[in-house]
């Protein structure tokens, strides 16, 4: 457990800020090892004495000052919850709940200061959609909120990450344009995340997700995840995704797998997609290792996603990922 020195400038000022919240004590010792006479008083603040969290993880930000010269310390009293701190700031952090609500508690201590309890709650766990309750996940796109009710499950991530994973349209971002006008929740009723795209004007349409220059050990990181489904021979592997719009004949997925070799194209006009309610589509892995499907690595579009040559058609997409049920 570490302790925080604390420079003591300006603190006053801050304790009668949040004097609310502060405990104040005695130290109990004559001349300790820090100089202290008896009954000197220090004081400890927390700008907060409870902190509220919803069903998935997440981490919020607790003030913690003191004039304590040991610093101070922060103990949690339940697995689910972790704090570290750094400074004045404290970082507590909570695991995804998968049952009933709970509360936990934090402890902050301070040498001759009075202790402060922080009380931690967290909302009962929401009822995920089945595609969330899988076992291992291959994820290209995905909102916030989903993603960290299975964070521990994926086992690869190619969603664009500005660095060596790519979303790339063609050409220069033309072909497909972002949809502003689109409104509404995502495929899993949140309100944080799908891709809203529409056709372009220049007669074609297309993009792609890949990794380009990938670091050191990307590579192998990248056919260590697809071995797994290989390994399986796709049995109880699904690839996923939640689709909207206005397609035509011309809208799909296709999976890459090497240089001009792209096994599986999904037509979204064999689903019956429509702008009025997403649809989701799922198709077994052994369908596509069928077509002799082993998985783009990197340099090469692992997944690429058209909509023809009709302007204004629109291409909405979320929740594409291939999983294992």
């Amino acid at each position: 457990m570490k302790r925080h020195y604390l420079n003591i400038l300006g603190v006053i000022a801050a304790i009668a800020a949040l004097a609310s919240c502060s405990g104040e004590g005695t130290d109990p010792d004559n001349g300790d090892d820090d100089g202290n006479d008896s009954g000197t008083t220090y004081t400890l603040v927390a700008n907060a004495t409870s902190l509220d969290f919803g069903a998935t993880a997440a981490s919020k930000e607790l003030s913690v000052i003191t004039n304590s010269p040991n610093g101070y310390t922060v103990t949690p009293n339940a697995d689910w919850i972790s704090a570290e701190a750094s400074g004045t700031t404290v970082t507590v952090s909570v695991t995804t709940n998968t049952g009933d609500a709970r509360t936990g508690e934090l402890l902050i201590e301070a040498e001759g200061a009075t202790d402060i309890t922080v009380t931690v709650k967290q909302s009962e766990a929401t009822e995920l959609h089945a595609s969330l309750t899988g076992q291992q996940y291959i994820v290209w796109q995905l909102d916030e909120t989903s993603g960290a009710a299975i964070e521990d499950k994926i086992i690869l991530s190619l969603a664009e990450d500005g660095n060596t994973k790519h979303f790339y349209i063609w050409p220069d971002g033309t072909s497909l344009l972002g949809d502003d006008s689109a409104t509404g929740a995502n495929f899993y009723g949140n309100m944080n995340g799908a891709m809203y795209l529409k056709v372009g004007s220049i007669g074609w349409s297309g993009a792609g997700y890949i990794v380009d220059n990938p670091a050191e050990g990307e590579t192998d990181a990248v056919a260590a995840a697809y071995a797994n489904i290989t390994a399986d021979e796709g049995e109880g592997w699904y690839f996923h995704a939640g689709v909207k719009g206005s397609p035509d004949q011309g809208t799909y997925f296709t999976l890459g797998n090497s240089v001009d070799s792209y096994n599986y194209t999904i037509k979204w006009d064999d689903y019956g997609v429509n702008e009025s309610e997403w649809t989701e589509i799922e198709i077994p892995m052994t369908d596509v290792l069928a077509t002799g499907w082993t998985g783009a690595c990197c340099g090469v579009n692992n997944l690429i996603v058209g909509s023809g040559s009709v302007a204004d058609k629109k291409v909405y997409y979320d929740a594409v990922f291939i999983y294992k049920k």
